[in-house]
């Protein structure tokens, strides 16, 4: 259905019915995400200690001390409303689902002229992650993205005030406030992006450098412990650990695949998200050493990503220049092959010790028939730990 609504209403632009197909979709993905059962890991954790959270009443008798989980308040918020209307946590799914997607689909309406690839790219790589793998985050990604129209045109305090909406779910979201500067960042030329390279590669080596400099930077205790505990995943295996092709793969897709649309893209329409994209392939490099710390700081950043890959396949499809966009046209293919490749390779082929990330989400299992699965089970377990 998505290929086919990108073929109609992207590629043919074709308007009847556009908005209403659009509309049609997300809801779909509301739905499924929803009136899910047990699938992803944080929405098994979450289920577990459900019925230790407060409820709206409680809420207003507990300090920060009390929420030993050390979650964020805004976390608890929606969770105490969630509560309040029932304590079914299929409550708070539809709840989490609906404030997520409705995100996504205004995001890329407003910011692409090819909503539809931009959602296709969602559902094949990031729906399931953003709906039901990193479930706070995903609120504070929402967070930041309802914020960008007001940090590309500078709107400072509306677009910290988004900030503070975001940090109030996760802790992660405390990287937000430094995202202005890539109102400097978009003006670097293509020589940056080997700066950026080694910069990240002499970080990643200064073992203890970044949680040394946030613990000066006067970060609270609890918030140093997370981020001390998210450096510390190291995943070397995603490709193929410090092996000759591991290293090229792993060099092409954080490295080549930005530098692509990096400066493929429109500077004065795609102007903060050039930005963005600097800023990611630094943490990319860096996740060589930092781990899950870096991983954790792109999610902020792949929304954005996904609008860069967009805008620019749309200005080299409708170009009518032959040369040098008809080299362009056979480079976007083969950059979109390897970022595909990349992405499954990450999100469902990654090997676990009782199978492979894949088997989180597949197969789908619905609130309806409540199917269970050992294998799932074993992973979910795993996953929390």
């Amino acid at each position: 259905m998505m290929l086919s609504a990108m073929l109609l209403y992207d590629y043919a632009n074709i308007h009847k019915g556009r908005l209403f197909v659009y509309y049609l979709i997300y809801i779909a993905f509301i739905l499924l995400a929803g009136l899910r059962y047990k699938l992803g890991g944080d929405s098994f954790y979450y289920m577990e200690f459900w019925e230790t959270y407060p409820s709206l009443s409680e809420l207003w008798h507990y300090g920060f001390s009390d929420l030993s989980e050390g979650f964020q308040p805004l976390w608890y918020l929606l969770s105490a409303i969630c509560r309040s209307i029932s304590s079914d946590f299929v409550v708070f799914q539809i709840v989490h689902a609906l404030i997520v997607n409705s995100v996504f689909a205004w995001f890329f309406w407003k910011n692409t002229q090819w909503p539809f690839f931009a959602t296709l790219i969602y559902a094949l790589f990031f729906f399931f992650y953003y709906n039901t793998g990193i479930l706070r985050a995903a609120l504070a990604v929402s967070m930041l993205l309802l914020g960008y129209p007001a940090l590309r045109n500078k709107k400072w305090l509306r677009y910290y005030f988004w900030c503070f909406m975001a940090l109030g779910f996760h802790l992660s979201a405390i990287f937000c406030f430094v995202f202005p500067a890539f109102h400097i960042l978009k003006k670097l030329d293509w020589k940056w992006i080997f700066v950026f390279v080694v910069i990240g590669f002499v970080l990643s080596y200064a073992s203890g450098f970044v949680p040394l400099l946030l613990k000066y930077a006067g970060i609270n205790d609890m918030m140093y412990a997370k981020i001390e505990h998210y450096g510390t995943q190291i995943e070397d295996d995603i490709y193929g650990g410090y092996s000759i092709v591991g290293w090229i793969v792993w060099f092409c897709t954080i490295v080549c695949v930005p530098t692509f649309f990096l400066f493929s893209s429109n500077s004065k329409r795609d102007d903060v998200g050039r930005g963005f994209l600097f800023f990611f392939v630094l943490l990319m490099v860096m996740s060589k050493r930092y781990g899950n710390l870096a991983i954790r700081m792109t999610d902020f950043l792949y929304p954005i990503y996904i609008l860069l890959m967009v805008n620019v396949s749309y200005d080299i499809y409708k170009s009518t220049r032959k040369i040098p966009y008809a080299l362009q046209r056979v480079l976007l293919l083969l950059i979109l092959m390897i970022f595909t490749y990349d992405r499954v390779s990450y999100r469902y082929m990654r090997p676990l010790a009782y199978g492979y990330f894949y088997q989180l989400y597949f197969p789908y299992t619905s609130v309806f028939d409540k199917t269970e699965y050992v294998e799932r089970e074993n992973l979910l377990y795993l996953y929390r730990e």
